[in-house]
């Protein structure tokens, strides 16, 4: 007797171990004020079309729970214009008639990195055949695409090739051999403004061509890219969509289920996936998406103001400042600005790096998006390699600085720039 109640409950064990699982982290989602982080990186599967409750193990690299609800958070709360649209950016949690949680696929990947993202799309529409070039086409300020060294190996090894056209080149865009126009708006670090739904419209008259835009710095608050008739959306989750500098993850979403399921073949063989507790850290980030985004435009807006106004600037470059050539394209694109802002000093490569050493508040770093404010060098720093020739040409100049304005009180950033200005340049040679 009492060995066959023990055997009995011994058969019984899996499936009791998964309905506490499930239930579980169910009500931890449910009840808890933050999302639980669940770590494991195996679980035992659940099938109930079939009346089948447990099926064995799985490994988790496409199917990590806390990763899952990441997806789920991106799809309710930040991208139900893109869903309008038809965009594969979409699951929801639901509840079946046995109290199991399910979590249907995802059509929304997420990478360890932004540079993971970037490789994956480009990977994902590269041609397989030995003779045959993927040719990537991208605008002549999107710098990164065709100097940066990550790039330079994807195209290595994949056989793409990457050329920068003009905007009038752009309009007599060929379909031969082109398999992705790449589009990074505002460009970093100028912050030109390409028109989307302009761009989406040449590109989808050539059948088989993917438009493809880098919305990093906008974050899914500001812009859009899928509604505008983009093909993939990109983000590096490190700087805005995170937002606390503690996390580097790449997202990229789109309307395709091919391209979809393409990104999710490689992404599974590839692996470069993000850890549960990326997961966790970026949705906690979420959050305060809306906040924080209104608050980096208030700063950014009236920094960018101020530095307008001050006779130690030779000209300022935010996309929110009626001076801006694409203002009126970002009034119509865009819902508003991030805390994104270049400028030129008066002077020369002196003066900038004496303004950059004189900073307190603002912290001398390459990277942004993050609640702090930071300052960098483009030309020496974020876009050193790329050669000095093709930098003058894009305005990448020693005067140049970037700024990604944080959430501190603009009086305080106004206050530290003031004072790095003048140390930079001080007041005799301006007034004399």
């Amino acid at each position: 007797m009492i060995g066959i109640g023990a055997g009995s409950f011994g058969s019984l064990y899996p499936l009791m171990t998964a309905w506490v699982i499930a239930i579980g982290i169910h009500l931890m989602n449910k009840t808890c004020m933050i999302g639980s982080s669940v770590l494991a990186t195996t679980r035992w599967s659940l099938d109930t079309t079939q009346g089948v409750f447990w099926v064995g193990s799985r490994h988790l690299r496409l199917a990590q729970l806390t990763s899952k609800w990441l997806q789920v958070k991106l799809k309710s709360r930040f991208d139900a214009q893109d869903l309008k649209s038809g965009s594969y950016f979409h699951g929801a949690i639901a509840i079946n008639q046995y109290g199991i949680v399910n979590v249907p696929q995802q059509q929304k990947n997420l990478f360890s990195g932004g540079v993971g993202g970037c490789a994956h799309t480009h990977e994902c529409v590269s041609k397989r055949q030995a003779q045959i070039l993927t040719h990537v086409i991208a605008f002549p300020f999107s710098v990164s695409l065709k100097h940066r060294r990550e790039r330079q190996v994807i195209g290595d090894i994949n056989k793409i090739i990457y050329t920068c056209v003009s905007f009038h080149n752009f309009y007599c865009l060929s379909s031969q051999n082109k398999q992705l126009v790449w589009i990074e708006t505002p460009s970093n670090p100028t912050l030109k403004v390409v028109d989307i739904q302009g761009c989406a419209d040449i590109v989808h008259k050539h059948k088989g061509v993917i438009l493809a835009v880098d919305n990093t710095f906008m974050s899914a608050y500001f812009q859009r890219p899928l509604s505008l008739g983009a093909d993939i959306c990109m983000y590096s989750a490190t700087k805005y969509m995170n937002g606390h500098s503690d996390v580097v993850m790449g997202l990229v979403s789109v309307n395709d289920d091919n391209l979809h399921e393409r990104l999710r073949f490689l992404q599974y063989s590839l692996g470069a996936v993000p850890s549960a507790f990326d997961c966790y850290l970026c949705n906690r980030g979420l959050k305060t998406l809306q906040i924080r985004m209104k608050q980096h435009f208030h700063n950014a807006l009236t920094i960018a103001k101020y530095l307008e106004s001050d006779p130690r600037v030779e000209k300022v470059l935010f996309p929110g400042l009626p001076s801006h050539p694409q203002y009126e394209l970002m009034q119509r694109q865009c819902t508003g600005c991030p805390g994104m802002i270049s400028f030129y000093i008066k002077g020369n490569l002196e003066n900038a790096s004496t303004f950059l050493k004189n900073l307190k508040l603002f912290t001398l770093a390459e990277s942004l998006g993050g609640y702090e404010s930071l300052a960098e060098h483009p030309a020496i720093m974020t876009h050193a390699s790329v050669p000095k020739a093709d930098r003058e040409v894009l305005g990448i100049s020693d005067t140049l600085i970037r700024m990604s304005v944080g959430l501190e009180d603009s009086e305080d950033l106004l206050e530290d720039l003031d004072q790095a200005l003048k140390a930079a340049i001080p007041d005799y040679r301006i007034y004399n």
